[in-house]
């Protein structure tokens, strides 16, 4: 694998989930994927509405459990966002049976909910985000290590010089986010 540029963060609220998540869509070209993984309630669905508020993509974001595929129209910034749910996918033979290659050809921005589940069809170039949903204390705390392929330092940076500007987001470490993203 080729290397790679992690930002770790740490988020107190679903508010800066979401916020991060726009932020992170500042940085993201036409063509580009963007494989999330975590537990269940850990944020990817937040994530993924951030990612369409700063595309400023049309409708309103929702897991796409059991359609697996919602299409949201592209905005004033002219991407399209493919918003994926592989939880309930065997494998990534079957994520490709079901059109992914052609969803990701087509256009836009495509995330992709439970990556893990269908890694090996996912580009090589794919934006990773992990996310963990921690209890710290009594406060709901996530983690988040968001991975740009090489050649995408300056989308890493972006990013992290964003994030210092939301409200209840901080940088975490390697320790805290459990390394790199396994998707």
């Amino acid at each position: 694998m080729a290397p790679e540029t992690v930002v770790r963060l740490r988020t107190r609220s679903r508010a800066a989930t979401v916020a991060v998540g726009a932020a992170l869509a500042a940085s993201l070209r036409d063509g580009d994927a963007v494989a999330m993984d975590g537990d269940l309630g850990a944020g990817k669905t937040a994530m993924t509405e951030g990612i369409a508020r700063g595309l400023a993509v049309r409708g309103a974001v929702s897991s796409p459990t059991f359609t697996l595929l919602i299409d949201h129209a592209a905005g004033p910034r002219g991407l399209a966002l493919h918003h994926f749910d592989a939880y309930r996918l065997a494998d990534a033979d079957e994520f490709r049976h079901l059109g992914f290659d052609e969803v990701l050809s087509s256009g836009g921005v495509t995330v992709v909910e439970w990556a893990s589940r269908v890694q090996g069809a996912l580009p090589a170039g794919a934006v990773r985000v992990e996310l963990d949903r921690r209890d710290a204390e009594g406060e709901d705390v996530r983690f988040l290590a968001v991975a740009f392929p090489e050649g995408r330092e300056e989308s890493a940076a972006a990013l992290a010089r964003a994030a210092a500007g939301i409200p209840d987001a901080a940088p975490a470490d390697a320790e805290e986010t459990g390394g790199t993203p396994r998707c």
